[in-house]
């Protein structure tokens, strides 16, 4: 995945939102493919560091339960912030767009098929 990584411009994660954050799953492939030397180095006798990924842009397509409203207003967007600022950008990938969709528990047909247009034209957009 690493070298996928380095030949892309654009990089996509697509996952639920559970417990607030993103799965296990995903944290775990984040543990074991942005490693030090691949996405990042922390400088020796310095508190700053290079970021090895810059140049690339991400787009985060999140589902929830929860109301966006509620996500970002109540518990801060915690998921959101994680990955976008803790470890994407801390690598030196920006910007990263996120498309939050919720919540889904109470979607119906037609609302879920609106999502997915978005998505597609996002992807049709490469954005």
């Amino acid at each position: 995945m690493q070298d996928e990584i380095l030949k892309a411009d654009h990089v996509v994660f697509v996952y639920p939102t559970w417990w607030g954050t993103y799965p296990a799953l995903l944290k775990g492939f984040i543990d074991r493919v942005f490693l030090p030397g691949f996405a990042f180095r922390y400088r020796e006798g310095s508190l700053f560091w290079d970021k090895y990924l810059t140049g690339k842009s991400a787009r985060l397509i999140v589902t929830m339960d929860t109301p966006k409203w509620y996500y970002s207003l109540v518990y801060k967007s915690p998921g959101h912030n994680s990955l976008r600022k803790g470890i994407l950008d801390f690598c030196g990938i920006r910007p990263v767009r996120i498309s939050a969709f919720g919540p889904i528990k109470t979607s119906d047909d037609e609302k879920r098929k609106k999502w997915l247009n978005q998505v597609r034209k996002l992807g049709a957009e490469l954005k």
